[in-house]
C-alpha cells in the first residue's frame, strides 16, 4: 500500500499527486494524506500560492499521520509532496525540512539523503547545514556511515556490486594540500580504510567535483557520495530536475519524494509538470520490492 501526503497545500503538491495517479492507474491501494476539515474558513485557513501557517500546520499533521499509518503495516511505503519550510517555520512544527522531521517522528538517527535519476545517482553525506559547518562533519565514522546506505541504495536499485566513487571537498580535490587539506588528511585515508575493510563495495576517490559527476552521469560510476547539499544537487537538478527522486536513507520503511519545490508561482494554475511524482511513486514501489 502507498500512503502520500499532499505537501503545502497553498503549493503544486496536490495538483502534482492528482495529475500523477491520473496517469499511473496504479493496481494498489493508494491512502493520501492532507487538509482536513474547513480549510477556508478554519482556524487553520490555506492561502494559496505562499507559504503561511495555515498551510504549515496542514502539511505537518499529514506528514505526522502519515508515518503513524506507515509504521502499522511493513507492507507500505510512504511518499510525500513538497512542503515550504517558511510555512513549516510560521506553524511552530518541531522540524522544517521532511528528513529531519521523518527521523524525529520515526526515532532513527543517522538518516541520509539519497537521490536517484536515470544517469546520476547519489547520496548526501551532510543535508541542510551551513556550508562553513560542512568540514566538521568529516570523520571517519560518520563517513563510513555514509558509505553504508550508499551501498545499501544501490543494492535496493538492483545493483549488486555498485562502482562507488566519493566527491572531494575543495576545487581540484585539493590540489595536493594547494587549495585544502581534507582531502590529504581525512578523505582519501577514508577511502584507503574503507576499501581494505569492504572489498565487497570499493570507493574510488576523492575526486575534483568539477568532473566527477559528469563522469557518473556518463556511465563510469554508479554511485557518488556528495559530501554537502549543493555539491550533490545542482548536478542532480541540471541533469534531472523533472525526474529526479529524493529517497530517505536509514528510515523503517521507504520514503520517496520528487525533488523540486512547492512552486507558488503556479500553484491552482494547473501547470505543474507531474514527471518527478510519477518517479516518486515508481520509485518507491522499486525500492519496496527491492526490499522484500
Amino acid at each position: 500500500m502507498i500512503g502520500i501526503t499532499l505537501g503545502d497545500p497553498g503549493g503544486i503538491g496536490p495538483e502534482v499527486v492528482k495529475k500523477a495517479l491520473d496517469t499511473l492507474q496504479l493496481s494498489v491501494p493508494v491512502t493520501c494524506f492532507g487538509p482536513q476539515g474547513d480549510i477556508q474558513t478554519g482556524d487553520f485557513p490555506i492561502t494559496l500560492g505562499a507559504p503561511s501557517a495555515g498551510n504549515g500546520h496542514h502539511a505537518y499533521q499529514a506528514i505526522a499521520l502519515a508515518v503513524k499509518w506507515v509504521q502499522s503495516d511493513p507492507g507500505r511505503v510512504l511518499v510525500t509532496a513538497p512542503i515550504s519550510k517558511t510555512s513549516m517555520a510560521m506553524a511552530g512544527a518541531p522540524a522544517f525540512d521532511h528528513t529531519t522531521l521523518l527521523a524525529q517522528l520515526t526515532g532513527t538517527e543517522n538518516v541520509r539523503m539519497g537521490f536517484y535519476s536515470p544517469t546520476l545517482s547519489t547520496v548526501l553525506h551532510s543535508i541542510h547545514i551551513p556550508l562553513a559547518k560542512v568540514p566538521d562533519t568529516l570523520t571517519a565514522e560518520s563517513l563510513a556511515l555514509t558509505a553504508t546506505r550508499a551501498f545499501q541504495f544501490a543494492k535496493d536499485l538492483g545493483i549488486n556490486a555498485p562502482r562507488m566513487s566519493l566527491a572531494g571537498l575543495n576545487p581540484h580535490a585539493g590540489e595536493g594540500g594547494l587549495m585544502g587539506d581534507e582531502e590529504r588528511q581525512i578523505l582519501t585515508p577514508f577511502v584507503a580504510a574503507w576499501n581494505q575493510a569492504h572489498p565487497e563495495c570499493l570507493i574510488s576517490g576523492p575526486y575534483p567535483p568539477d568532473t566527477l559527476y559528469h563522469r557518473a552521469h556518463k556511465g563510469e560510476f554508479d554511485m557518488v557520495i556528495s559530501l554537502y547539499h549543493d555539491q550533490g544537487l545542482i548536478p542532480l537538478k541540471l541533469i534531472a530536475f523533472d525526474r529526479a527522486v529524493n529517497v530517505t536513507l536509514g528510515l523503517p520503511f521507504v520514503r520517496t519524494s520528487p525533488d523540486h519545490g512547492t512552486a507558488f508561482e503556479i500553484a491552482g494554475q494547473d501547470k505543474a509538470n507531474p514527471s518527478a511524482m510519477i518517479a516518486a511513486i515508481e520509485t518507491a514501489l522499486r525500492l519496496s520490492y527491492a526490499r522484500r
